[in-house]
């Protein structure tokens, strides 16, 4: 079971998964890290024996393509706030009062 968790401002910062053992708070980089995972098609084994238990050649893979993807978001972020740098201040000034 999953549930999304929100600061007091409402901006969302991550994601509780429970299960019968224990209950986790994942954050969007462990979020992404199980989306490669199942991906790859590494769920089954992090599911039956933990992430410790992966080769270094599997995590390695894992934390390529986090990384990667990681760069990806940042650069469309920073070329999202060079176009719509108007929008974003007077959004943040709103946000402020």
């Amino acid at each position: 079971m999953e549930k999304k968790i929100y600061n007091e401002k409402g901006r969302y910062i991550g994601t509780v998964l429970k299960n019968t053992r224990s209950t986790k708070i994942l954050t969007n980089k462990e979020i992404m890290k199980y989306e490669i995972a199942d991906e790859l098609g590494l769920m089954d084994k992090v599911k039956a024996v933990g992430w410790p238990y992966l080769t270094a050649k599997e995590a390695g893979r894992i934390g390529g393509i986090l990384t990667a993807r990681n760069k990806k978001r940042k650069k469309l972020d920073e070329d999202f706030a060079a176009q719509n740098a108007d929008l974003i201040k007077a959004y943040m000034d709103s946000e402020e009062n």
